[in-house]
C-alpha cells in the first residue's frame, strides 16, 4: 500500500506543477487585464441588440477555461492508466482472493477507491480552476475552507452514489445472465431515482434553500406557469451571494417535486422581465419535456459507452484472464469507456445546446419579449464572463449551452410568425 501511496504523490505533484506553472503563466501576460471592470454597456438600435466588444477580463477568462479543459481531458485518461500500471490493482486482487469474497463489497471497495484517487489527482486542477482562477477574475466571494468545505460535500455525495453503482454492478455482472440489460436497467432507475429525491433532499443539504420572499414575483412566476399548463409549481430562492456574484436559476423535479431554484445574486442583479424570461426559458424545458427526454438519451449513450468498454475488454484482452476478472477488469473498463465517451459526449452537448435553443425560443414566445431573452445575455457576459463566442472546437467538446452570439442573434432575428 505504500508504493501505491507514493506512486500517487509523484503523479499528484507532477499535476500541481504543470497546473500551477500554465495558470501562473496566462496571469502573468494578462496581469493588465485581471483587475479591469467588466461593465457591459446595453444598447439598442432599430429594435436590435447591438454586442458590445468583449472586455479583456473575459478574453483572459476563456483562456484560463480552454487550458484547464485541455488538462482535464489529458488526465482523464491517464488517471485510468495509472489505476492500471500503478500496484493499486494488483493490491485489491490479493485482497479480494484473500478476504473479500462478496462481489457487491468488492465493487464497493473499488468505487471509494477509485473516488478517493481521482479526486486527490484532480484535486490541483480543481482548486486552480474553481478557486484560484476565480478569485482572479472576481467571480469567487468566500474563502479557500469555505470552499473546500463546498467541494468535499459534492465529492462525497459523488463517492456514495458513485460506490453503490459500482457495488451493485459487480453483483449483477457476477450474478445475472444479462447483465447487460440489467446494468441499463440499472441506470435508468438511478436517472429516475434522482430526479424524485435530488431536489427534495439532496439539494437541500448542500445548498440554503428557502421559499422566495418576493411573494409578489412568486405570485407572477406561477400565474407565468399556469399560463404554460403548468399546476403546483414551487418557487424557491438559493443563497449564492456568499460565494460567487454570478447568476443562475434552474427547473428542477417532476409532478409533484417539480420547482424553480433562483440563485439570489439573480433576484438581485436582474429586473423583473428579466427574470420572468429567466424563469419562462425554465418552465420551457418542462414543458418540452426536455428532462424526460435527456434521460433517456444520457441511458443509451450510457449503455453504448460502457457496452462498447466491456466489448472491448473482451476483445482486446481476451487471452489474458486476469484482464477479464475482478478489479483489472474494472481498470480496463474504466480506460476504454473514458476513451469512447469523448465521441459519445459531444453528442450529449450538441442535444443540450439544441434543447437550449428550443427553451429560448419559447420563453420568448411566453413572454412575448424577444429583446430581452438577448439582453440576459449580455447580463451573463457582464455577471459570469461568458464569452460572445468561443471557438468550434470547444463548443463541440465543452458548451452544453448555445453562445453568446447564437442567442442574441436568435433574439434579434426571431420571427413570431413562424
Amino acid at each position: 500500500m505504500k508504493r501505491v501511496l507514493s506512486q500517487l504523490l509523484v503523479f499528484v505533484t507532477i499535476v500541481f506543477f504543470i497546473t500551477a506553472g500554465v495558470t501562473l503563466f496566462i496571469e502573468y501576460k494578462n496581469k493588465e487585464s485581471l483587475g479591469e471592470k467588466n461593465n457591459i454597456e446595453i444598447k439598442i438600435e432599430n429594435s436590435k441588440i447591438l454586442v458590445p466588444e468583449e472586455t479583456s477580463i473575459v478574453k483572459t477568462n476563456y483562456i484560463f477555461s480552454k487550458n484547464y479543459f485541455v488538462i482535464r481531458t489529458i488526465l482523464s485518461i491517464l488517471i485510468p492508466i495509472f489505476i492500471l500500471k500503478s500496484s493499486l490493482l494488483e493490491y485489491a486482487e490479493e485482497l479480494f482472493n484473500k478476504k473479500i469474497k462478496n462481489n457487491f463489497s468488492q465493487g464497493l471497495i473499488m468505487g471509494i477507491a477509485y473516488s478517493i484517487i481521482n479526486f486527490v489527482i484532480l484535486f490541483p486542477i480543481a482548486f486552480f480552476s474553481s478557486f484560484y482562477r476565480l478569485k482572479l477574475v472576481g467571480l469567487l466571494n468566500y474563502g479557500f475552507f469555505d470552499w473546500l468545505l463546498d467541494l468535499l460535500k459534492g465529492e462525497m455525495l459523488n463517492l456514495v452514489i458513485f460506490s453503490l453503482f459500482l457495488g451493485i454492478s459487480f453483483y449483477i455482472i457476477k450474478n445475472i445472465k444479462r447483465w447487460i440489460l440489467s446494468l441499463g436497467v440499472l441506470y435508468v432507475l438511478i436517472m429516475i431515482f434522482g430526479v424524485f429525491i435530488y431536489p427534495v433532499v439532496i439539494d437541500p443539504l448542500i445548498n440554503d434553500i428557502k421559499p422566495v420572499s418576493d411573494k409578489a414575483l412568486e405570485t407572477k412566476i406561477i400565474n407565468l406557469a399556469e399560463e404554460n399548463g403548468i399546476k403546483n409549481l414551487k418557487v424557491y430562492e438559493i443563497k449564492k451571494s456568499d460565494e460567487t456574484s454570478a447568476l443562475n436559476a434552474y427547473m428542477t423535479g417532476i409532478f409533484s417535486t417539480k420547482r424553480i431554484v433562483i440563485w439570489d445574486t439573480t433576484l438581485q442583479s436582474l429586473n423583473e422581465d428579466e427574470i420572468l424570461s429567466v424563469v419562462a426559458h425554465e418552465i420551457g424545458h418542462y414543458k418540452l419535456n426536455h428532462i424526460p427526454k435527456g434521460m433517456v438519451l444520457e441511458a443509451v449513450l450510457s449503455i453504448i459507452t460502457y457496452g462498447s468498454s466491456i466489448i472491448l475488454l473482451l476483445m482486446i484482452n481476451r487471452k489474458s484472464r486476469r484482464a477479464l476478472k475482478g478489479p483489472y477488469g474494472l481498470g480496463y473498463v474504466l480506460l476504454y469507456s473514458t476513451i469512447i465517451s469523448m465521441v459519445t459526449s459531444p453528442i450529449s452537448l450538441y442535444y443540450s445546446r439544441k434543447i437550449e435553443i428550443e427553451a429560448d425560443k419559447f420563453a420568448i414566445e411566453a413572454t412575448n419579449d424577444n429583446l430581452t431573452n438577448g439582453i440576459l445575455e449580455l447580463r451573463f457576459m457582464e455577471t459570469n464572463l461568458s464569452p460572445y463566442n468561443v471557438d468550434e472546437w470547444y463548443k463541440i467538446l465543452r458548451f452544453d449551452h448555445p453562445t453568446a452570439k447564437e442567442r442574441i442573434d436568435l433574439s434579434n432575428s426571431y420571427d413570431y410568425d413562424k
